[in-house]
Order: C-alpha cells, then sequence, then structure tokens
C-alpha cells in the first residue's frame, strides 16, 4: 500500500490568545451558528407553523467556542468526526484548539485563521483614533 502525504493526520495546536478574538460575543436565539442539520428541533426555535418567542434571549461565548464551532462547519465539513466523518477531530482546551488533521487540512485551518487575524488588525486599526486628528 503506497501512503500520501495528505492520507496521514498530525496533530497541531492552534491558540487561540493569538488569533486576537474577542473575549466575548453576544448572540440571540439559541446561539447555534451550525445547528439544525438532520431536521431535528433545537430548543429555543420555534417549530415551522408556531408563533416566534416574545423576546430573544442574549447568550455570551467566547470567541474562541464559536470558532471550535465554525472551523468544522466550513472546512471540509465531511472529513470531522462531529460530522460523521473520519479524517479531523477538534477539540477545544482552555483557549487552544487541538486538532487532528491531514496537512491539507492545517492548511486550510491556518489560512483561514490568517484571514480572521488580518481582520482583527483591521479592526482594531479602524477603532483607534489617528494622532493626526488631535490638533
Amino acid at each position: 500500500m503506497i501512503c500520501l502525504p495528505d492520507a496521514l493526520t498530525e496533530i497541531r495546536i492552534y491558540d487561540g490568545a493569538q488569533l486576537n478574538l474577542p473575549e466575548s460575543i453576544d448572540e440571540e436565539g439559541d446561539g447555534g451558528l451550525l445547528g439544525g442539520f438532520g431536521g431535528e428541533p433545537q430548543p429555543g426555535k420555534p417549530v415551522s407553523g408556531s408563533p416566534p418567542p416574545a423576546a430573544a434571549s442574549v447568550i455570551k461565548r467566547r470567541g474562541i467556542d464559536v470558532l471550535a464551532e465554525i472551523i468544522p462547519g466550513i472546512i471540509r465539513p465531511n472529513s470531522w468526526m462531529m460530522n460523521g466523518g473520519s479524517e479531523a477531530e477538534l477539540k477545544l482546551l482552555g483557549d487552544r484548539l487541538v486538532v487532528v488533521a491531514t496537512p491539507a487540512m492545517h492548511r486550510e485551518i491556518e489560512s483561514f485563521l490568517n484571514q480572521i487575524g488580518k481582520k482583527q488588525v483591521a479592526a482594531a486599526q479602524l477603532e483607534t483614533p489617528s494622532r493626526h486628528q488631535e490638533h
């Protein structure tokens, strides 16, 4: 049998503290970013045809927790064990993501995290007042 390099998995740890993620994110409803797969009604979500809830509750979640849900939903979703796949697994340990995946998936994850980092830096630069505006 011939093993291709991307057929093997690697363990990599991604440090959420270095990603400059928000400490908490306010979400309305039950906060399920990727929920609803499989057609099961979710707690707090109205079933089709029923009236909406009177007031949506706001849930605070850590940025790293949200990221841990987003990654398996957008990067090769069918490969993740939590989605029924067999190539990748993600565990959250504090502010770190421990990911077992193929090298190709790790490259995609790193590219995604780099994009998030660039957007966070750009947003921070927009929020910082210019020193030239003091006059």
